[in-house]
């Protein structure tokens, strides 16, 4: 091993370094480039067996450079790094010559192995000294790897095996790993119709010794000659053979045979060594049809539930691009698929959000938005609902967005007259009750109200009770009409929350042996201001520190508020060590009206709202909120503001 050298390309050091590591350790010796600028010059000057390259890389990617060196070094064999994601591009380069593909991350046991196949491939080709056979297998490596319909393909490879190698007939068998029998998949030659479909077990004849052993055999003459096959009869006229599995990552998939009905030009060990090096390349071929068709279903699947969604349903790339559409979201949208999507495979379209400039996003789009409106106002008004998802990679990278859209034009309008009427009876209940409160604090100081008797005082106490009944209610329906109102009105300014949080606790009532105790973290003083209406930056607060005082049976209710710089924002946690919420239950927690069983809360009344405003506020101020519990072990509720 230690004249062989491999190339390592890969803009990720820890990856060059991983894989240099091991192959070193190997025994060969190894260089690394971090682009493939850095690649491409190290092999103008120096042959390398085997260039082992990512396939996303900036400027030069894997694809790129691996056409480059297959004009520049054709016998340098190169091998691709890619994620599940690019494994249809990947399958793509196999058509222009690259060795294999390794899915990350890298097994790099998976990847040493297919290094040995790759050296293994080469050292034959020396031995059989032709430069024309390597210029001719490479070409028919590419010739299988065009054809992607399986059986058309397992009819092309026996075609062109008999061809290379001068065969009279020959057959592939494919392993069915259920049953563990090889089945004649594709045949031509004397007998090629009869034995199309036959099937054997393991371990018999010598097909099935071969798939068994994983090892190739040259029959010369008779076969009952050959000891590993005494007692077993040879078939008429054919006078010798060759038999080669085809083999995936050490895995056997078939066997392909060849035979020559010729006593004077049997094969030969340099037969069997050519047939070696067609078979591995043949077995990529064959699997990289077997995956590539299982992709094209898998798509056909998800076009076919794109196209079957009766919301409009929208996937874009990680920049917004879209790359599929079905028919509701053009139709709502008023979009055109061969406007806005790449008709070049592999490459996404048009920005989405530049496709419909007339219709505007309710909030700033990034990562962190989960749902949002949008908005066309010029013309007939529409209003979309949208939830987005994010794609993630193995590596929690994001790789696209599905977004899924209905219309709720009518919804909003119908929540706008509700809101509109609620705010119009509040503030029309507000003046009435603002008089009858106002005289009654007037009476109450009178002379005469000291001289009435008990029954007088108990009426009194009545209306008393009742005006401050009526005015909790008329607040819960302003709360409500805050909740829904289309803009919360923010009065940005900036914020320092240590004295946001001090101000916030004092209008907290907390009674001498209450048991109640609210403690802020010390490094609150460190963290810088935030921008963002006061007021309601302490509504948020305000509202999480009662419902952990609330939601609270113990007798000692703690309250516990910590925060810490998150890149641009603060990310806050208000910790309670009440009951604890129940897993189902969280995702519904900042629904407008929700709440959890009172069985479970103590019979703890309320509108169900308080929740909801706090995730508006923060939504309005360009922020996100989340909880996270357990039952019996208190609940974290986290906000985050901008800096």
């Amino acid at each position: 091993m230690s004249n062989e050298l491999i190339l390592v390309a890969d803009d990720d050091q820890n990856i060059r370094n991983a894989c240099a590591e091991s192959m070193k350790m190997e025994g060969y010796k190894v260089l690394t480039a971090a682009s493939g600028e850095e690649a491409l010059g190290i092999i103008k000057k120096t042959f390398c067996n085997i260039v082992l390259s990512d396939l996303k890389m900036p400027g030069m990617d894997g694809m790129a450079l691996l056409k480059q060196i297959k004009k520049m070094s054709p016998a340098t064999e190169v091998i691709l790094f890619t994620s599940y994601g690019t494994v249809e591009t990947a399958v793509e380069a196999m058509k222009i010559g690259a060795y294999d593909f390794v899915t990350k991350p890298i097994d790099l046991a998976e990847l040493d192995l297919m290094i040995i196949r790759c050296l293994e491939k080469q050292r034959l080709l020396v031995e059989v000294g032709e430069f024309k056979e390597l210029v001719n297998l490479y070409e028919a490596s590419r010739a299988m790897s065009s054809v992607m319909k399986l059986p058309q393909l397992l009819d092309f490879i026996v075609k062109l095996a008999c061809e290379a190698l001068i065969a009279d007939g020959g057959s592939i068998m494919l392993l069915n790993k259920e049953t563990n029998e090889l089945e004649v998949k594709a045949s031509t030659g004397l007998r090629g119709d009869l034995v199309l479909d036959k099937k054997i077990k393991l371990g018999e004849r010598v097909a099935g010794y071969v798939a068994l052993e994983n090892q190739p055999v040259l029959i010369d003459g008779d076969i009952k000659n050959d000891t590993r096959f005494t007692g077993l009869e040879g078939f008429d006229g054919i006078k010798s053979g060759l038999s080669a599995p085809l083999t995936r990552k050490n895995q056997v998939i078939g066997v392909i045979n060849l035979n020559r009905m010729d006593a004077e030009k049997k094969f030969t060990k340099r037969d069997l060594n050519l047939l070696s090096i067609f078979t591995s390349q043949a077995a990529i071929a064959i699997e990289n049809t077997i995956l590539f068709s299982a992709l094209e279903g898998e798509k056909e699947k998800i076009q076919a539930v794109f196209s079957g969604m009766r919301d409009g349903a929208i996937l874009t790339d990680n920049k917004f691009r879209i790359i599929m559409l079905n028919q509701s979201a053009e139709t709502l949208l008023n979009l055109k698929k061969e406007n806005c999507i790449s008709l070049s495979a592999g490459r996404p379209g048009k920005n989405l959000f530049e496709c419909i400039p007339d219709i505007k996003p309710s909030v700033k789009i990034d990562e962190n938005i989960v749902d949002f409106d949008l908005t066309r106002e010029k013309g007939k008004l529409l209003t979309l609902s949208v939830l987005m998802t994010k794609i993630l990679d193995e590596n929690k990278n994001i790789t696209g967005y599905i977004f899924v859209l209905r219309d709720v034009t009518n919804e909003r309008k119908e929540e706008k007259i509700k809101r509109n009427f609620i705010d119009f009876i509040s503030h029309k209940l507000r003046t009435p009750l603002t008089g009858i409160t106002g005289y009654f604090s007037i009476l109450q100081k009178q002379e005469t109200f000291k001289k009435l008797n008990a029954a007088e005082k108990k009426a009194f106490e009545i209306i008393e009770k009742e005006a401050q009944e009526l005015s909790g209610l008329i607040d819960k329906l302003l709360r409500f009409s805050s909740v829904e109102t289309d803009s919360l009105g923010l009065n940005r300014e900036k914020i320092n929350l240590t004295e946001l949080i001090k101000e916030c606790i004092k209008n907290i009532p907390v009674t001498p042996g209450s048991g109640i105790s609210i403690n802020v973290s010390p490094m609150f003083g460190s963290l810088p201001p935030v921008s963002g209406d006061k007021t309601r930056i302490m509504q948020v607060f305000q509202n999480l520190i009662t419902n952990g005082i609330k939601f609270n049976e113990n007798s000692e209710k703690n309250i516990e508020i910590s925060g810490m710089r998150m890149g641009e924002f603060i990310q806050i946690c208000v910790v309670d060590n009440g009951d604890g919420i129940p897993s189902e239950e969280i995702p519904k927690l900042f629904q407008k009206f929700y709440q959890i069983e009172e069985s479970f809360t103590g019979q703890v009344e309320g509108a169900g709202l308080g929740l909801a405003l706090v995730k508006r506020i923060v939504g309005e101020h360009g922020g996100k909120v989340w909880a996270e519990s357990e039952v019996g072990k208190g609940s974290r509720f986290y906000f985050t503001l901008a800096i």
